[in-house]
């Protein structure tokens, strides 16, 4: 969108000029008399002259190029007289009011007439774009909607900065955590507060899935199963429902579904399926071995053999290595069992 460019030069000199005649010449005409008005029409006449001299540029200005000289021509006649007419309005009503000043008339209606209309400045600008028919409302949306769309950049890049001054915080705030276990209460609340003012923006699905997987394997090492249940709860109750879910959430389901396993938690589990395995993600298509392991090894002790040896076939094909299924003692029923055995060693 390109905004057509409009000299304004002898608009200018016609705006001073109508300035000169009221500050300067209004209480000249008071003091002077009938003496200080002629003074102001002989300037009136002269700003009526330069009127009609530029009125060619201000035409073509208002046409936006040279033009056809008698077009222009035409153009600077209107534009005179309306500067004529225009002035001698002007004057009409000065001369008036200097006549009462002086000699105390009453006012008559034709003054409070020429006093509302005397926005004649603006109709008179008003009177050249409509003359020329050019777009003034046109005009103004456009510097409206650039107004707008500057506006908008500004904020976008206020909120990217505030975004990007956040992240490096709640990364300071997890370098904490990671080391002290006090520390994690203030990563999770600011990480639940990050999760509710930014929501998907960005990488922070990633983050967060990232951070909480490492949080939760720190503590489950140390055996600090609570701190890992607090990030675990606080990912999927707070987390999760404001940023989503990321490629790395099967992580955090994995870590899950272990501790589920160790305690003996079957609540544990089942909100992870929900909230996680089973909220847009197929588990039996996620590359991910680990989790398909620790799944294995849940349903090992639930005896459930169907989905055993599924998850066993899965976690073999993405990598899990043999000793690892033999040397777990979450498989030991079925050490002696066929098919467990042909998958586990299965090439």
């Amino acid at each position: 969108m390109k905004i057509k460019e409009i000299r304004t030069d002898g608009l200018i000199m016609f705006s001073f000029l109508t300035i000169i005649a009221l500050v300067l010449l209004f209480p000249l005409g008071y003091w002077v008399g009938n003496a200080g008005f002629v003074a102001m029409s002989i300037l009136l006449s002269i700003a009526v002259y330069f009127a009609f001299t530029w009125a060619k540029a201000i035409g073509r200005s208002f046409a936006n190029g040279a033009g056809n000289t008698s077009r222009n021509e035409r153009e600077a006649m209107i534009i005179a007289l309306i500067c004529f007419g225009y002035f001698a309005y002007l004057s009409l009503g000065l001369h008036y009011l200097i006549i009462y000043l002086n000699t105390g008339i009453t006012l008559q209606p034709f003054f409070y007439i020429w006093v509302t209309s005397f926005s004649a400045p603006m109709l008179f600008l008003a009177l050249l774009a409509s003359y020329k028919a050019y777009p003034v409302l046109t005009i103004i949306r456009d510097l409206k909607q650039l107004y707008q769309q500057k506006l908008q950049l500004k904020n976008q890049q206020k909120e990217q900065n505030a975004y990007e001054l956040s992240v490096v915080e709640l990364n300071n705030k997890y370098k904490l955590a990671i080391d002290a276990e006090p520390e994690v209460y203030s990563y999770i609340k600011l990480s639940e507060i990050t999760a509710k003012q930014y929501k998907n923006k960005g990488s922070l699905p990633l983050f967060f899935a990232n951070y909480a997987t490492k949080l939760m394997i720190k503590y489950t090492k140390t055996a600090n199963h609570n701190v890992a249940l607090t990030v675990f709860n606080s990912y999927v109750d707070v987390i999760v429902p404001y940023v989503g879910l990321s490629e790395k959430s099967s992580d955090v389901a994995s870590i899950a579904i272990y501790i589920s396993v160790r305690l003996d938690n079957p609540k544990l589990f089942n909100k992870t399926t929900e909230h996680i395995l089973g909220k847009n993600m197929n588990v039996l298509e996620v590359d991910n071995n680990v989790l398909h392991f620790n799944l294995a090894c849940y349903y090992a002790l639930k005896q459930d053999k169907a989905k055993l040896l599924l998850f066993v076939s899965l976690a073999r094909r993405q990598g899990k290595s043999t000793e690892a299924f033999l040397n777990d003692n979450d498989f030991n029923y079925y050490l002696n069992d066929p098919e467990f055995m042909k998958l586990v060693n299965s090439p």
